[in-house]
């Protein structure tokens, strides 16, 4: 970063015995009462304290027990008003649509008001549509279609398609169709309420490109197993008491395992840290949190599956020194390039679940910023490499149709906010504008809660 001006903030960090060492770096928009050092042209250090713990937990997750999913917080509002049959927005247009089975403008705008509060929705003009199918029987459809659909050979991708009021399978091949049709017979769900579309499996994403301290959001990193992912974030765990990176487990060597991956930025230098064997100087973090795959419950027959393709890993202190860090900022790179002119933008908030509808940006070291509409909002889908079937499935993720290629996966994904500025939605993960929205990486039994903002999360 070219003449940049750096900001050099130094306090303790509570409950962290290592604090002392931690370096962080924080840009402009400091809270009041910590000192500041402005050094001109190299950048510096900050040290700062995280949130007591749960001081700060999102009200909107909770943080023990079963965690309810985008679609389950809709099913929750449709229990109580059982004529809701979805929503999405349009940005262009400034509006929110909502689906109702019967019509009663009293009624829309209790349901737009509930939908406001519970995800953040800026408030806008709200227009209603006609529903042929209210929430609960979507809802119950798509349950049905976790054993019932998964269990056949080609289909890549099922979902509540919150744009059109039904619902919606992605196959590999469209001959599926006959074999498809009779299995939703037989689960009792009317044909007329499933889209079956051709969605060929896309590979992960696997392979800001240039070395650079501080690390930061959106660069690129490399793993001790081969093969280059993108920062997602850096984060305060409160569980492990550690800052780190978050990623996806696919850029772990082993996904949804545990095994102390080595993470480097941007790659292996090959040169040991002062000459001590084993080391490697640009070695920045090593994984301590991926958590293990399941099976049953929300998870389709004969599948392994997780909520999020998330995986933590500590930034490392030894032998190597602590990197340097900035908090809560991304890397602002060139529309559809990799290209980084040392600008960085601040993250002020999260939105746990985009709508339909909802526009994001993806940052990745590969095509950088690129730009989407949110076009589903609680998908599960397979989860492909340029190999194969890996055998594992994401439950309820997001997907938008921004731009990405080999080497964005670990991307990620923020949502615009008039009150909030740039909002962490999620990670990206997968081609075909595919991520795990921020909600379900930091569900229990996930990475949990963590502290990535600055000042305003």
């Amino acid at each position: 970063m070219a003449a940049a001006v750096a900001l050099l903030v130094v306090a303790a960090v509570p409950g962290a015995a290592q604090a002392q060492d931690e370096l962080v770096v924080r840009a402009p928009g400091l809270p009041l009462g910590i000192s500041v050092d402005l050094t001109v042209g190299r950048e510096e250090g900050v040290e700062v304290a995280p949130p007591a713990p749960g001081s700060l937990t999102p009200k909107s997750i909770p943080q023990t027990g079963a965690q309810p999913t985008f679609d389950d917080q809709l099913a929750q509002l449709a229990a109580a008003i059982p004529s809701f049959g979805g929503l999405f927005v349009d940005e262009k247009a400034d509006t929110l649509f909502v689906y109702l089975t019967r019509s009663n403008a009293r009624t829309l705008a209790l349901v737009a008001r509930r939908l406001r509060a519970l995800f953040d929705i800026p408030e806008r003009r709200t227009k209603m549509l006609k529903a042929r199918y209210d929430w609960g029987q979507l809802k119950t459809w798509s349950d049905r279609m976790t054993t019932g659909v998964w269990s056949l050979a080609g289909v890549t991708m099922t979902d509540i398609d919150d744009r059109s009021n039904r619902l919606v399978v992605g196959v590999e091949d469209l001959r599926l169709r006959g074999a498809l049709h009779r299995r939703l017979d037989r689960l009792s769900i009317p044909r007329d309420a499933v889209r079956i579309v051709r969605r060929p499996p896309a590979p992960e994403d696997s392979s800001l490109q240039h070395r650079h301290r501080a690390l930061m959001s959106g660069f690129q990193i490399s793993k001790s197993g081969g093969g280059r992912c993108t920062l997602g974030f850096i984060a305060w765990n409160p569980r492990h008491q550690k800052w780190g990176i978050v990623t996806n487990t696919h850029c772990t060597d082993t996904r949804g395992s545990l095994e102390g991956t080595r993470f480097f930025q941007h790659a292996r230098s090959n040169t040991p840290f002062e000459g001590r064997p084993g080391t490697d100087s640009n070695e920045i973090a090593r994984e301590v949190d991926d958590p293990a795959y399941f099976t049953g419950g929300d998870c389709p027959v004969n599948r392994r599956c997780r909520y999020s393709d998330s995986a933590f890993a500590a930034i490392t202190s030894s032998p190597n020194p602590r990197p340097q860090f900035f908090l809560g900022y991304f890397a602002e790179a060139d529309f559809d390039s990799p290209n980084w002119r040392g600008g960085m933008v601040e993250i002020g908030h999260e939105e746990h679940y985009p709508v339909v509808g909802r526009l994001v940006i993806k940052v990745g070291k590969t095509t950088g910023v690129t730009l989407g509409e949110v076009t589903n909002t609680c998908l599960t889908v397979n989860s492909y490499t340029n190999d194969g079937d890996t055998g594992t499935t994401m439950i309820c993720q997001a997907r938008a149709d921004y731009r990405s290629d080999s080497g964005d996966s670990g991307g990620p994904v923020f949502s615009l906010s008039q009150d909030n500025g740039w909002q962490l939605a999620g990670l990206h993960w997968r081609g075909g504008g595919t991520f795990s929205p921020i909600g379900q990486v930091q569900r229990s039994g996930e990475l949990g809660w963590l502290y990535f903002c600055t000042s305003r999360c």
